[in-house]
């Protein structure tokens, strides 16, 4: 039947031909050497990396600046030394609060700003950092965030000054291009309305930066079992004044976890792709309990609410203690309108913080609507 159809199909093309008055042309084969065959294809490569990284250009000149009560992306979400996640700037002056003073001056003192670098650099408000920068003590800390809450920042001056001008913009930088040659791998925060609080759902987050314990982990053998790691962990913490409840401590099998590669990498990727890119590292370091919280963080920005509460939960299947992450699976059950299974996240993190941010506001809510149900 084809042999039929080709042979009636031949006349007809070629009168088609002839009545456009001109020829078809024949094929040519032509032959090139295996260099040229190399030169086109490294050219082709190299145009692909220009484009790419003009993309990248224009994407990280058009920077949104966030203020007090946005939430940044899940790789620009700031890690205390104390385990707490801090996604949004107006949260961060509770979180001081709740620091103690040897914790503080991890993050501040005369040769370090981590408060004024991350409003700098994953905020990418310098009006704010402008003046961080200058802050050196707690209590300036606090009143400076106060004064921002207020819209006082003008008015707002330090206590103590620093002994030497210290400025956020030196260790400000451009995220690396992921390399090809290695396949991506990629981390959360908070923000329900007081007039019956909205479901709390991370909007784009930053992975935590490399826990310290990984640092104790370096010096130890390969072949550390389970037990030896976590009391390894358990020393170290308690040196820092760290609690174990309050401290995500990820255990790393198969490869150490490269944070400040995985942050660069996530900055470069659109939020359809981050997912993903979480995924093929969980694959990696399946254990990594930060991974898996980005993950479900991620899940959850994106509404994908069934694999979002997954993750929570496998997070607390190892940190059954955690309060972040009680808190976010209670905001998701919240927007799901399970207010039982909210309620027991949310006085879970009651009694493990009871000053936790927005969670009386969540309890007070359904505690209204369940007895408007009543009536």
């Amino acid at each position: 039947m084809v042999e039929i159809y080709l042979e009636g199909l031949k006349p007809r093309i070629e009168k088609a031909w002839k009545d456009l008055g001109k020829t078809p042309k024949r094929r040519k084969t032509e032959l090139v050497s295996e260099k040229e065959l190399k030169a086109t294809i490294e050219a082709a490569a190299q145009e692909n990396e220009k484009i790419k990284s003009q993309e990248h250009t224009q994407e990280v000149s058009v920077k949104k600046v966030f203020g007090l009560n946005e939430e940044v992306s899940p790789d620009n979400i700031l890690k205390l030394v104390n385990g707490t996640l801090v996604v949004k700037l107006k949260a961060l002056v509770d979180e001081i609060k709740a620091l103690k003073d040897s914790e503080f001056k991890q993050h501040v003192n005369e040769e370090k700003n981590d408060f004024s670098e991350w409003i700098r650099t994953s905020l990418n408000n310098d009006k704010f950092a402008d003046i961080a920068d200058n802050i050196l003590t707690k209590e300036d800390y606090i009143s400076f965030l106060e004064a921002l809450d207020q819209g006082k920042e003008k008015q707002f001056k330090v206590t103590s000054i620093r002994p030497k001008p210290y400025s956020s913009k030196k260790v400000q930088k451009i995220p690396e291009q992921p390399k090809e040659s290695k396949p991506l791998e990629e981390k959360p925060k908070d923000k329900p309305s007081i007039e019956g609080p909205q479901e709390e759902k991370p909007t784009e987050e930053k992975l935590p930066e490399q826990p310290r314990e990984e640092k104790m982990m370096e010096k130890q053998p390969e072949k550390l079992s389970v037990e030896k790691r976590q009391e390894a962990h358990k020393e170290e913490n308690k040196e820092q004044g760290i609690t174990a409840e309050k401290n995500i401590i990820p255990e790393v099998r198969h490869t150490e976890v490269n944070w400040q590669e995985i942050k660069n990498n996530l900055a470069t990727l659109p939020p359809s792709e981050k997912a993903n890119y979480l995924k093929k590292a969980m694959e990696t370091n399946p254990d990594d309990v930060n991974i898996m919280f980005s993950l479900a963080a991620e899940y959850h920005r994106m509404n994908d609410l069934f694999n979002a509460e997954i993750y929570y939960k496998k997070i607390l299947e190892k940190n059954p203690d955690n309060p972040k992450v009680l808190y976010y699976l209670g905001s998701l059950y919240y927007g799901q309108k399970k207010f039982e299974e909210a309620l027991d996240c949310f006085n879970k993190v009651i009694k493990l913080q009871p000053d936790y941010p927005k969670v009386k506001d969540y309890i007070a809510s359904i505690n209204r609507t369940k007895q408007e149900i009543k009536k």
